[in-house]
């Protein structure tokens, strides 16, 4: 057919309404032929609507939606106000935590991260070259071929396909490895940035549910002295929130970048045929559009910050079990805490649930908008073409197939580009939490790799921040001590008060005196100890001491940690699993063990101090304290804060625990309740428990039968 009769056949046949009415006719007498299709459309759409109507049903039932309802009276209406402006989850502050986040995960320009999102970015260049190659020559060629049933034009096809597919199978797998290696390499950073920060000054101590100190008369204060709230399942932020996110941020980098890429070089290489205009109309409409349906659509980062704090309950729920396991099976609790498992459970089942029916919402929008980018996508991409004078019917199809394909491409592309915010939301939900858990860690903008090495928690938390050894002599040396001035120590209780538990207490602990702390149960004793270990902040009042390294704690509950028993002894100095070539740690670490009544432990071992266990399941209670116990004599510190850590050891036991710490040299500053102690102890300091915060000093005699009251030091 020739230009003329291409012309002449335009003319006569222009596009009118009885097009489109006779195409609605077609297709709706072809559905109705098809009564095998419209039986499974009509079983699916009533199948699909009775599912969603009975999930709605049970939800009700079980008071889902009034828990709901509930949780959103408690806000302010103001605080209700901001947080609808925030609705789509991408507001300021979600830009400032992101920014944060990137600079710990890619901290320098020449990391090793760097070096990968590089190499990432040529790998997705060199992608979309092979895209908009392959599909505009290899579409081109195969037209060509079955049009003018050429073997020349299909040869030259099937050998450019094989070529590319080459390339192009290489490619794909080179970006699946690095951005694997991105998400890992971001999560190592992140990671190691978190347990920086986690562990410097307390901070475990500091967030977790047993650390009331956290809450002062304004607020609860990060390691820094800001105001954060507290902050709920950190081991699921750093365990879980972390991987996730960093993945997520991994493949978002290398699907923002290739659309962007894909769409600008393939507009750039279909403008000859379509034109300027009619892309830009094109994407002008499909953006339209994806507004108009991001109105509807649910709040996707506030969806995915609940359902990881319920997975984080849910999971809390069973380690909190594992950890009580043998407290329950003494108490018959099975069924009680069966019930604890399955209402944690059924929260998280409920909420899943209701996410699920919100989330179809969101799947309507999405299809909605790709089908008709399709449909908008033809009108101004066929047009042209069917009013195309100049060409041959074989070169008219090649070209509009190319033209076409390209175009399917771009509008993916474009698809992609506009649907980045759904997927800024989606990391938006873990970003907050991390951002959350970084801002109640006391995280700075300038602190990107947290490499200080500074044993800075030797004194954080007490109102004196230095440490001292005193300038008094003994002997020609200075004289190491504790010292308390006007010290007044608080309980937390809730709208920031505090219950007064010891007020003005002034004393020093030189080197070479014990002291005895007594009292009734909650007068404040271990209170003075989480103050003096800078856990709590003192209400008023200063605490002056040497450095960590001088003293050691012993908790009535002595932490054991991972490894061998020669670990349980030389910690915090872990020396990690297995055996060590250091002949002369294994011989104080023996004799220490052999100070604290241990020879059997090593003993029925046959490993001996190389033996791994757990060892909470392995010791006795009595045992455990003992090896405390070994522990301090292995370090030998100057000062031992001795919280009733005897209480599970005999009267004979504890006896002979400390004779051996007065041979040792080590100061005691303790709390025990048994009279046999006195002895190895030169003053007592008595708390009254009443409230009023009073106290008594007491004078006690060589072998603890008599003491003293000393009236200068009563409170």
């Amino acid at each position: 057919m020739g230009t003329a009769a291409i012309s002449k056949l335009a003319r006569e046949n222009p596009l009118k309404i009885e097009h489109f009415k006779d195409a609605i006719k077609v297709n709706l007498e072809a559905l109705r032929r098809d009564k095998f299709f419209l039986a499974f459309l009509g079983g699916s759409g009533i199948s699909l609507s009775w599912l969603l109507l009975s999930q709605y049903r049970t939800l009700k039932r079980e008071g889902y939606f009034k828990e709901m309802a509930a949780s959103l009276k408690s806000p302010t209406k103001k605080s209700r106000k901001k947080g609808k402006k925030r609705r789509p989850g991408l507001t300021p502050l979600f830009w400032k935590r992101m920014r944060r986040i990137i600079q710990i995960c890619v901290p320098r320009l020449n990391s090793n991260e760097a070096a990968l999102l590089l190499v990432q970015f040529g790998l997705l260049v060199l992608r979309t070259l092979l895209t908009v190659r392959l599909n505009r020559v290899n579409t081109l060629f195969l037209t060509q071929a079955i049009s003018r049933a050429s073997y020349r034009h299909w040869a030259r096809w099937i050998i450019n396909m094989i070529g590319w597919t080459i390339m192009g199978t290489f490619n794909n797998a080179a970006l699946r490895y690095v951005e694997t290696l991105c998400g890992l390499r971001f999560r190592h950073r992140l990671t190691s940035h978190l347990h920086k920060l986690y562990m410097r000054n307390d901070g475990y101590y500091r967030l977790s549910a047993g650390a009331p100190s956290m809450k002062s008369k304004s607020d609860s204060k990060n390691i820094k002295g800001e105001a954060v709230r507290m902050i709920d399942h950190v081991d699921q932020r750093i365990a879980e929130d972390v991987k996730v996110f960093c993945d997520k941020l991994a493949h978002l980098y290398g699907h923002s970048f290739k659309p962007i890429l894909e769409f600008s070089m393939i507009i750039t290489a279909t403008l000859s045929d379509l034109g300027p205009w009619r892309p830009f109309m094109l994407f002008l409409m499909l953006g339209a559009l994806q507004n108009t349906l991001r109105l509807i659509t649910p709040n996707i980062s506030a969806m995915i910050a609940s359902e990881q704090s319920a997975e984080g309950s849910f999971r809390y729920a069973h380690s909190r079990l594992r950890q009580h396991a043998e407290a329950v099976a003494f108490l018959k609790g099975r069924k009680a805490e069966e019930r604890i498992l399955n209402e944690s459970f059924s929260r998280l089942y409920r909420l899943r649930c209701w996410h699920a029916i919100k989330t179809i919402v969101k799947s309507l929008a999405d299809n909605v908008f790709k089908f008709q980018g399709i449909v908008i996508g033809g009108i101004f991409i066929h047009i042209p073409f069917l009013r195309r004078k100049d060409m041959s019917p074989a070169d008219r199809i090649a070209a509009f197939r190319a033209c076409e394909v390209l175009m399917l491409k771009s509008g993916a592309a474009f698809t992609e580009m506009l649907l980045l915010t759904k997927n800024l939301q989606t990391i938006a939900g873990y970003s907050g939490r991390i951002g959350e858990l970084l801002e109640a860690l006391g995280d700075k903008n300038g602190d990107v790799n947290c490499d200080d090495d500074d044993d800075d928690d030797d004194d954080e938390g007490t109102s004196s921040r230095s440490s001292t050894i005193s300038a008094d002599k003994k002997e020609g040396k200075p004289l190491i001590q504790i010292e308390f001035k006007g010290l007044e120590v608080g309980a937390p209780e809730p709208e920031g008060k505090f219950r007064t538990l010891v007020k003005d207490l002034n004393l020093k602990v030189a080197e070479g005196t014990n002291v005895l702390i007594t009292g009734p149960n909650g007068c404040g004793k271990t209170s003075l100890f989480r103050v003096l270990a800078g856990l709590w902040k003192p209400v008023k009042g200063s605490v002056k001491k040497p450095s960590n390294s001088f003293i050691m704690w012993l908790p009535q509950d002595p932490y054991l940690v991972t490894g061998t028993l020669r670990d349980q002894v030389t910690y915090p100095d872990f020396h990690g699993m297995g055996p060590i070539v250091d002949s002369e740690i294994d011989q104080r670490v023996s004799q220490a063990l052999n100070l604290a009544g241990l020879k059997k432990v090593v003993a029925r071992n046959k490993d001996g101090i190389n033996h791994v266990a757990e060892w909470r399941n392995e010791l006795s209670g009595g045992e455990r304290q003992r090896v405390a116990f070994a522990r301090l004599f292995f370090h030998k510190p100057t000062f031992a804060v001795i919280d009733e850590a005897t209480a599970a050891v005999s009267a004979l036991g504890e006896v002979e625990l400390y004779e051996q710490l007065n041979k040792v040299n080590c100061t005691v500053f303790s709390i025990a309740h048994r009279v046999s102690v006195r002895k190895f102890h030169q003053l007592e300091l008595e708390f009254v428990g009443d409230g009023s915060g009073g106290y008594n000093f007491y004078k006690l005699g060589d072998k603890g039968d008599s003491r003293i009251r000393l009236e200068g030091y009563t409170k």
